[in-house]
């Protein structure tokens, strides 16, 4: 069982002497004074002390995310959407995302979209944004597009249920 270490130990002038001075590794540091490798890096990022290459690798880039992170490919997942890092358009979010159905739209349409037009995916699997499964509606057509949908469901469950009670 890891004894609890002394948090006070992790001064700034402690990790200058054994990080920068000493060279020793983020690894190396937490094994002397029992701790969490990643502890020490979270000490070090506090105090400003610039980290080497592949400190960050050794603890799973903790502290890095978004486009800061080294696996960023572009695109993030929100609520079953896909949004796309775009920082210079005009309507993006203010993490500077855009949902990825909206921008292919726009370039279907050659312009960008209102504030009030929502794009309906048809067929209801909504990372599926190839163009002919997106639809530009107002906000009264999503609703009737949505409980046509919904009573489309429930219509073939009830054809379901009449089947088995024929087959009875």
């Amino acid at each position: 069982m890891r004894r609890k270490f002394d948090k006070n130990v992790l001064t700034k002038d402690f990790l200058i002497k054994e990080y920068v001075v000493n060279k020793k590794s983020m690894v190396d540091i937490a094994k002397e004074i029992n701790s969490a490798e990643s502890t020490v890096w979270h000490h070090a990022k506090k105090h400003n002390i610039p980290l080497r290459d592949g400190s960050l690798s050794r603890i799973g880039n903790r502290g890095l995310k978004g486009k800061y992170h080294p696996n960023f490919k572009g695109k993030i997942f929100h609520s079953g959407y896909v949004y796309i890092y775009s920082p210079d358009h005009p309507n993006k979010d203010s993490q500077q995302y855009v949902a990825e159905h909206r921008l292919v739209v726009e370039n279907t349409l050659g312009r960008y979209l209102e504030y009030f037009e929502i794009v309906h995916h048809i067929n209801g699997i909504r990372t599926d944004n190839r163009p002919e499964n997106l639809a530009v509606v107002n906000k009264n057509n999503h609703e009737r597009y949505t409980l046509l949908k919904l009573a489309q469901k429930q219509i073939i469950e009830l054809e379901k249920i009449i089947e088995e009670l024929k087959c009875k």
